[in-house]
């Protein structure tokens, strides 16, 4: 779980330009999420966590909004892609020809996806 944890975190916060603050801010709430939900977690459970958290502080604050910003464009765009428990093992995909079209998608989700798949 760990090495999966820093890879998602890491290219998250890449495709979508985090400082250090708030890729931490969102590490904390995957870890938050990954406590309850184990395994079976999704994105759109991390978005929700997310939305419904309540900073005090102001740096906290302002690191929320930008995690929530980013995860619900990726949670709006990607809708029910994102939702699903059980996932299709990526490496699978290398025994098949296959083709990856992310037409219709934002820069930012196209980059998500693709960083994610090979990593």
């Amino acid at each position: 779980m760990f090495k999966w944890k820093q890879i998602f975190v890491d290219a998250f916060s890449h495709c979508f330009g985090f400082f250090h603050g708030s890729r931490n801010f969102l590490l904390e709430y995957l870890d938050k999420l990954y406590r309850q939900k184990q395994e079976k977690a999704t994105l759109l459970e991390l978005f929700e966590l997310v939305a419904n958290a309540e900073e005090k502080s102001r740096r906290r604050s302002e690191y929320m909004d930008v995690v929530y910003n980013r995860l619900y464009s990726v949670t709006s765009n990607l809708d029910k892609v994102i939702s699903y428990e059980k996932s299709f093992p990526i490496e699978k995909l290398l025994e098949k020809p296959v083709v990856i079209e992310l037409d219709g998608l934002g820069r930012d989700e196209q980059n998500l996806l693709i960083e994610l798949t090979l990593f």
